[in-house]
């Protein structure tokens, strides 16, 4: 492998980000996911409150993270094909850029659908000032409950994927 011609500060950039977006993404699912559950009557509105904040957060960090590491592998890999390092090489770049970026595909068409339906029931329940305009039942938020705890299961996916790419891009430079 023609290890001279990869662009260490990329590679570098992109592992840093891709580790950051992991755990970012692991304190959702092995943190804060069951720390909120774990308050047994708490109200499906605050359930569905709190999560929404999740959600929103990690709406507007974990795809320019997923992003410009993968595109930091991208341009790795296009940089090492004109070295004319091997194959091998630039595969393992694209893979792994691609395994960073997939986190948005996953999210778009595994977990969205849940996404908007626990937005739309959020808003059945709260208005934008976040006052009480539904009626919450025991069995809805019985239901909103298992939708969130599968939210988290569903994230630990988006922490696999960018610690997958990390892992493939560290040990195509090293």
């Amino acid at each position: 492998m023609a290890k001279h011609s990869l662009h260490t500060p990329l590679i570098i950039a992109s592992i840093t980000a891709s580790s950051i977006l992991s755990g970012f993404l692991t304190t959702f699912s092995y943190v804060t996911i069951p720390g909120f559950l774990a308050v047994p009557d708490l109200p499906e509105s605050t359930l569905l409150s709190i999560w929404k904040q999740l959600y929103y957060r990690g709406f507007h960090l974990s795809p320019p993270l997923a992003v410009f590491s993968g595109s930091c592998c991208f341009i790795n890999a296009y940089i090492a094909s004109k070295h004319h390092s091997t194959n091998s090489t630039v595969s393992r770049l694209l893979l792994a850029g691609c395994l960073m970026v997939g986190i948005l595909p996953y999210t778009g068409l595994i977990v969205a659908p849940g996404n908007r339906i626990m937005m739309r029931r959020r808003k059945e329940l709260v208005d934008e000032n976040s006052r009480a305009v539904g009626q919450e039942s025991k069995e809805r938020g019985l239901e909103s409950r298992e939708r969130v705890r599968r939210w988290g299961r569903l994230n630990w996916g988006r922490v696999v994927l960018p610690l997958a790419g990390a892992f493939v891009a560290w040990t195509t430079a090293w």
